[in-house]
């Protein structure tokens, strides 16, 4: 370890040295940004500055200077050094900084054997710091699934985790991206995390490449030669990881993974329990570390936010998280004094009241040092209760009057936002706990919805009362309280019972338009257990508090506000474009705020009930109308929320001035022009007052003439790369998995892709063999697909601003390479009309010429320049997912002549392309280009059309050139 050596000399004489590339000569250490800082809901803690000392958190760094035939030397205090297997001194050569280790790719790697327990001591496995960095550069040609870096268990299978978990950093498992890095995570329970994502950038081109994987507890980021990559590895970490080796160059388990072997040189790997900013990443990508690296004392890599302010009754947690040599001691103390038996890196505070306010101040300390951060925690004293303020709905359950519709309703005494009965009437009626009467509900389907008004989810902040007994043991995924939407199945809010029945908590359920759950926990206390409960649940920007007869329970509900796009309020069901999900139980007394009620307000409700209204309530605007910048020739919608005494009455206007008609809830603008442009707002009014909204502009921009060819390649999640795209066509890449809708504008036309009744996904396939007349590869290994399961499952692609009325020839490919076992049949139609039925497709049965997996037919796009493709699973499909999409072409018809022949002596015969074969058609001449003017050649006959294909026959012309074409129209 020659350079190790030096580097302690130079330590000594009191200056920092760092490893300059290939020579290994040592440069000045430079110094260091600050790091960015985020909260993270639901816990208080925060992202610390950047650390003076690049090496802080380090727990390894194998700089592969060289072997003594057994190990090759960890440069840290922790001393995870690496058994060497089939290595020689011969193989640490020149790299990137000094010398590297060079694998042979059949039976070179490196190991650390450890147990699950060492982690505490020894920091490894690395992926147990939940926050890490592993950093390296590595050499080497493109080669298909070999292994950088991975960790795993050897033990056997039957054990408590088997050979199951897996973590590995490696080259791309498909030949087809063999060049790019790729991450596999599983779990103990075999779930995988993420599966084979790979790289945008080439790491594998028998070139030096800097990367740097950072994973902040599933916001994991990569960062190839310094630049963030735009691959989206984030995920969800789950389950548990029981990892007791590491290895470089393979996997080890309870054997090796000789196979996976990688053949190149690695140099310079590092491991941090913590997250390395772009910048620090930059920073060693340039000038590696100085080693060995000192004992240093401890590094807060969190804390709590310098400030915090909580409501009477809260639980708050304070995190810190300590990084550094072990063993690594916690003391929180508030105003200086200890807190007794708080000595762990959090700190939960339960049941806040005022007299909690104070410093609280964290203190790591080992025996190199001490640090130490301090958060100044207010706790807000509860207002006087008013339980009237922002109230919008109560329905008591004491009353049923006629709706005027034949049927029965419910009444809000505060909005007379009235709830019509479903299947439901007086026998429905029973003894209420704080009130003469509540309503039962069979499970079967009876449920309530609200006739007017708005969703409260929508809100800045809300909450929601009600009593419940309920036996939720046995009921699976019931609502009791819902808010959902009639024209998309994904948006829900919902308040109901265990996904699985299995015990009598409440679950709390929120997924947004973009079908990501955000939101799915269940109570810690017993709610749905055969006696009454009352329960409330307010929320405001994610910070989600769930009362239990008058105390906050133990769960933390904290979650990521998303979009979720509502109209619908239910009571006992979940009610979307069908109903179900109902629930068996008795409710009463529920109500609404669009405020989030205190601890005080919340127990007084439990105590005394709602109070009866004063009188109406005037309107208040709670979402106004945003603004928008389109096209001309866009659609345009706003809307707004509002509360209040119903009925609103709403009137939309442009510049202050009313829209004549526009009376309703929303604003519909059609194909909108440069005029359309300006300020629109509404104004909201009803017995008792009236309200206007923000402003929203609408911005209008000239749209550019819509393309005659539109070629579109669907490329996998968020790779939008050229590398991946089919030449003379254009990536459309999903943003997101969800049901969309998902839009991209190409020049004046755009495309909108949406799952029907299910979500889609994207995929990367290893590159089709290029095979007899084949070359399209890069069209059919990558695609979007609908997680169809019923027939009326599966896309709907939107093909808009096209030229209206005009006729377009539609191509589109559909194939996976790895969907075997059952054949994958489908049906696609265009604007109504069936295409294509049972179009299937197997992945063992691989494409042979470019039309083997293609489907084209002519399509008119409608009035407003539209056209429509729907693919369905077909009727005999014997499993699920069957509609596939991989690229798609739009042609716009042009009159054109195809053809010229004699058919008979003295005649000629013209065969043209044009675009609407039922008007009338001429054909004109001249016998110069420079003549001014077509002349019109006498009797013409033209012959039945086929399709868009005509002919025209008349009398050659007696002598000279003549230039021929068609014209539409008499």
């Amino acid at each position: 370890m020659r350079k190790i050596q030096t580097t302690l000399r130079r330590v000594g004489a009191g200056v920092l040295w760092q490893r300059n590339p290939v020579s290994g000569v040592r440069a000045p250490k430079t110094g260091h940004g600050l790091g960015a800082c985020f909260v993270l809901l639901g816990l208080a803690i925060t992202a610390a500055a950047q650390p003076a000392d690049i090496r802080q958190g380090l727990v390894a760094y194998w700089p592969f200077e060289s072997t003594d035939g057994a190990t090759t030397l960890d440069a840290t205090p922790f001393a995870n050094h690496l058994n060497v297997v089939n290595l020689s001194a011969g193989n640490f050569t020149a790299g990137r900084f000094a010398n590297a280790v060079t694998l042979n790719g059949s039976s070179t790697y490196l190991t650390n054997l450890h147990t699950p327990e060492d982690f505490p001591i020894k920091g490894l496995p690395i992926y147990r710091a939940g926050t890490y960095t592993i950093a390296m550069w590595v050499k080497g040609a493109a080669q298909t699934a070999k292994y950088l870096f991975s960790e795993g268990n050897t033990n056997t299978a039957g054990s408590t985790a088997g050979q199951t978990p897996i973590f590995i950093l490696q080259t791309g498992q498909a030949a087809g991206n063999n060049s790019k890095f790729d991450v596999i995570m599983r779990n103990d329970g075999n779930t995988t995390l993420l599966n084979h994502m790979v790289s945008a950038s080439v790491v594998f081109d028998n070139t030096w490449h800097h990367i740097a994987w950072v994973d902040d507890r599933g916001r994991a980021r990569l960062y190839v030669d310094g630049n963030l990559d735009t691959a989206n590895f984030n995920y969800t970490p789950a389950g548990t990881f029981t990892l007791n080796t590491t290895a470089i160059g393979t996997l080890v388990r309870g054997g090796v993974s000789t196979g996976a072997i990688f053949n190149g040189q690695i140099d310079d790997l590092a491991l941090w329990e913590r997250a390395l900013t772009q910048t620090e990443v930059q920073q060693v990508m340039n000038n590696s570390l100085v080693a060995p690296v000192p004992e240093l004392p401890p590094y807060l890599d969190r804390t709590p936010p310098a400030n915090l302010t909580r409501m009477v009754g809260d639980r708050i947690t304070l995190v810190a998280r300590a990084v550094g040599n072990r063993p690594l001691n916690y003391q929180w103390s508030r105003g200086g004094q200890p807190i007794e038996g708080a000595i762990g890196p959090s700190l939960t505070l339960s049941n806040l009241a005022a007299a909690d306010s104070g410093n609280y101040t964290i203190s790591a300390q080992n025996i190199d040092g001490e640090a130490t951060a301090t958060t100044v925690l207010t706790v807000l004293p509860d207002p006087t209760p008013d339980l009237r303020q922002s109230l919008v709905s109560h329905w008591p359950f004491e009353t049923m009057d006629d709706n005027g519709q034949g049927g029965i309703l419910t009444p809000d005494l505060y909005s007379h936002n009235d709830m019509d009965m479903v299947n439901m009437d007086i026998n429905n009626e029973v003894p209420g706990l704080v009130s003469g009467i509540s309503y039962t509900f069979d499970g079967v389907n009876e449920h309530l919805y609200r006739r007017a008004g708005f969703p409260v989810f929508n809100n800045p902040g809300y909450s929601v009362s009600f009593w419940v007994n309920a036996n939720g043991v046995g009921q699976s995924n019931r609502t009791v309280f819902a808010e959902s939407s009639t024209n998309s199945p994904t948006p829900v809010f919902a308040l109901g019972t265990h996904v699985t029945g299995t015990n009598t908590s409440l679950r709390v359920f929120v997924r947004g338009d973009a079908n990501a759950v955000v939101l799915d926990r269940t109570s810690t206390r017993s709610v749905l257990d055969g006696v009454w409960h009352h329960v409330v649940w307010s929320e405001t920007n994610g910070l989600g508090r769930l009362y239990i007869d008058g105390a906050l329970d133990e769960t933390d509900f904290s979650f990521t506000r998303t979009n979720l796009t509502l109209d619908q309020t239910a009571l006992g069901a979940l009610r979307r474009a069908t109903v179900d999900s109902y629930f068996a139980g008795t409710l009463d007394e529920v109500a609404i705020w669009s405020r989030v009620l205190t601890l005080t307000e919340i127990q007084q409700l439990q105590s005394t009930g709602v109070p009866a209204p004063i009188g109406d309530i005037p309107p208040t605007i709670t979402q106004s109308p945003a603004s928008q910048s389109v096209l001309t020739s866009s659609k345009v919608t706003f809307t707004f929320t509002a509360t209040g005494t119903s009925p609103l009455l709403s009137q939309w206007r442009k510049g202050g001035a009313d829209l004549e008609g526009q009376t309703n809830a929303t604003l519909f603008l059609n194909r909108v022009t440069l005029g359309d442009a300006g300020d629109y707002d509404v104004v909201v009014a009803n017995s008792a007052g009236r309200a206007t909204s923000q402003v929203a502009t609408l911005t209008v921009a000239v749209r550019p003439p819509s393309p005659t060819e539109l070629k579109i390649d669907f490329n996998n999640l968020g790779s939008e790369s050229p590398a991946d795209t089919e030449p003379g066509f254009t990536s459309f890449a999903l943003p997101a998995f969800g049901p969309g809708p998902f839009r991209k504008v190409f020049g004046g036309a755009e495309v909108v892709v949406s799952g029907v009744n299910v979500r889609l996904e994207s995929r990367l396939r290893t590159t089709p063999s290029n095979a007899v007349d084949f070359t399209e590869e890069k069209l059919l290994r990558d695609f979007i697909f609908s997680y169809d399961v019923t027939n009326s499952d599966g896309m709907d692609i939107s093909v808009e601003f096209l030229e209206p009325n005009v006729p377009y020839t539609v191509t589109f490919w559909s194939f996976d390479s790895s969907s075997l076992g059952n054949n994958r049949v489908s049906d696609w139609s265009a604007n109504g009309t069936l295409v294509e039925g049972g179009y299937t497709f197997i992945g063992s049965d691989p494409p042979v010429n470019n039309g083997r997996y293609r489907i084209s037919f002519d399509a008119t796009a409608d009035a407003d320049g539209t056209i429509l493709i729907q693919g369905r699973r077909n009727s005999t499909a014997a499993g699920g997912i069957n509609v596939f999409l991989n690229a798609l072409q739009v042609t716009r018809h042009e009159m054109r002549v195809l053809g010229i022949e004699v058919p008979t002596p003295g005649a000629l015969k013209l065969t043209f392309q044009v675009l609407n074969p039922a008007a009338p058609h001429r054909v004109v001449e001249k016998a110069s280009l420079a003549d001014p003017e077509w002349r019109e050649v006498p009797d013409v006959t033209f012959l039945p059309p086929s399709g868009n294909i005509m002919s025209a026959v008349f009398s050659m012309p007696a002598a000279s050139t003549r230039f021929y074409r068609i014209v539409e129209g008499p």
